[in-house]
């Protein structure tokens, strides 16, 4: 129950790409102490988020098959009132190790994404635009952007990039979950993009999508050594997900949807884990 209700996956792919961030801009000056604050930090401020995120759609989440057994639509929480405290409590804890054992500037950075995912996203633009996915990867880039301030004069060119590409990978890897699960978001009124466009046309923006998301991954090697590993999961896996892209664009069906957002989640782990090896 506390895995889904924290979104505990999530948190740990983010969690990686903040640790990514911290990697290639500490480039040797980043301590074993400063990356156990930095994880405590974003893995506690993305539970946090994540159980927000979860008492704000127990609504739509009802109505969904895919969400419907997640512990607030399913009774499995006795008081629903608790889990916004505890939510609210994890992410100020997590602001505030950021604050008091690394500096200030990357617990703004954990604020912002929260509140983008929260606020933003959640709460205003979810139910009322397409776009809403576009404007909530924002959150997620904002933990790679914390990940390089760690240090002083962290937001290099090459951190930037990387806080790109997980902007970029946002939508196609959300689209791609909407086009498999079209008729729950219909049912649930939220317009995703394959409510309104149609798994047909979200096809070819996942497509597009996916191919500037590969042009991006290649930026910071521009800036930065971030050895073969990273140039090999950035070409030999963007080009895998551009072909399973090709494929479902061929094709929008539930099961070559699911594939790209599994190919998704396995290139951006892949990604910054290279990264992370090569810093």
């Amino acid at each position: 129950m506390l895995p889904t209700l924290f979104k505990l996956k999530v948190g740990a792919l983010i969690t990686c790409t903040a640790v990514g961030g911290a990697l290639v801009a500490g480039r040797g000056q980043i301590t074993h102490v400063q990356l156990l604050w930095l994880i405590l930090s974003v893995g506690l401020t993305c539970a946090g988020s994540g159980s927000l995120n979860h008492y704000f759609d127990r609504d739509i989440d009802a109505l969904m098959e895919r969400t419907r057994r997640r512990p607030l639509p399913a009774g499995m929480i006795s008081h629903p009132w608790l889990v916004p405290l505890v939510g609210i409590l994890l992410v100020l804890v997590g602001l505030g190790i950021a604050t008091f054992f690394l500096n200030v500037v990357v617990a703004l950075y954990g604020l912002v994404g929260t509140v983008i995912y929260v606020g933003v996203y959640t709460l205003w633009l979810k139910r009322r635009t397409p776009w809403n996915i576009v404007i909530g990867g924002l959150a997620g880039s904002t933990a790679v952007l914390a990940g390089g301030t760690v240090v002083p004069g962290g937001l290099t060119p090459a951190i930037l990039g990387l806080a790109g590409v997980v902007f970029l990978w946002t939508p196609p890897h959300f689209w791609s979950l909407a086009i498999a699960y079209e008729e729950d978001y219909r049912r649930a009124g939220v317009p995703m993009l394959p409510v309104v466009a149609g798994s047909e046309r979200t096809a070819k923006a996942i497509l597009w999508s996916t191919l500037f998301l590969l042009l991006t991954a290649l930026v910071p090697v521009v800036w930065e050594p971030l050895g073969r590993a990273y140039l090999l999961a950035a070409v030999v896996g963007g080009a895998g997900l551009v072909i399973a892209n090709m494929q479902l664009v061929r094709n929008p069906s539930r099961r070559r949807a699911l594939m790209s957002f599994h190919l998704s989640n396995l290139y951006l782990l892949s990604l910054f884990l290279s990264a992370i090896l090569g810093s």
